[in-house]
């Protein structure tokens, strides 16, 4: 069969049954409709770029806390994990990036102070 001709093309396939038990009109009304998708659980949504636009806020706030200050990534991350929990996802990122930084900016200020202690001491 030459590609360019104008013949009809035969199905290859048989149009698809209605449902068992269905036959007519409501047949082919129930082979039009699109599958219905099972509906989300309730609470908060799970966090990505593409429907939470504070995650990469959150990135931003993991990477900067590494980089530049964790003080700085752990504003960040709050910021975002709390914008995120009220438009209704939960970012993850987010979160993990205020626990660590947390802990990254007690520690910083815990060693600030011991410094000053040890240099004061020292100096007497």
């Amino acid at each position: 069969m030459d590609p360019h001709s104008n013949a009809p093309i035969p199905p290859t396939a048989a149009p698809p049954e209605p449902p068992a038990g269905v036959s007519g009109q409501a047949g082919a009304q129930a082979m039009q409709q699109p599958p219905v998708q099972p509906a989300a659980p309730a609470g908060l949504q799970p966090s990505t770029s593409a429907n939470d636009t504070n995650f990469m806020l959150g990135v931003i706030g993991l990477v900067i806390g590494f980089v530049i200050m964790p003080l700085i990534g752990f504003i960040l991350c709050l910021m975002a994990y709390k914008k995120s929990k009220q438009a209704g996802y939960h970012n993850t990122v987010a979160l993990v990036g205020a626990w660590v930084h947390g802990v990254l900016t007690a520690l910083t200020a815990l060693a600030i102070i011991f410094i000053i202690v040890m240099f004061a001491a020292v100096s007497r």
